[in-house]
């Protein structure tokens, strides 16, 4: 992941949205600003979701505490998406602490995936 590179966050039917790497620091933080909303795989630029997304800021970022780590999650978002929103947020906090650690235990026993 390189500095304002383009990601692409959309789903199996064209949908979802762009945004640029603003800071990267490998092992600690990554930001992404919002660029456009994507619609059947195209940017839809005229859009109001587009106009309320585009610019805003999420911020990822990983604490250690001793033999522990934290991820903390800031992200930018109008009120009136919250209850769309949020239950996609929680299932890609479940895949993260899953593959986070499925990554502890390789760490701790190569070629061990837990399974």
């Amino acid at each position: 992941m390189e500095l304002n590179s383009e990601l692409k966050f959309i789903d199996n039917d064209g949908s979802g949205i762009t945004s640029l790497v603003k800071v990267c620091v490998p092992n600690y933080q990554i930001v992404l600003e919002s660029q456009s909303m994507v619609k059947e795989f195209k940017p839809d630029l005229e859009s109001e979701y587009n106009k309320m997304l585009n610019g805003l800021k999420e911020v990822y970022t990983i604490i250690e505490n001793g033999d522990k780590s934290r991820l903390e999650v800031y992200y930018e978002l109008p009120i009136e998406w919250l209850a769309e929103m949020e239950p996609g947020w929680m299932k890609a906090v479940d895949m993260i602490k899953e593959l986070a650690e499925i990554l502890v235990i390789k760490a701790i026993y190569p070629g061990k995936t837990g399974n």
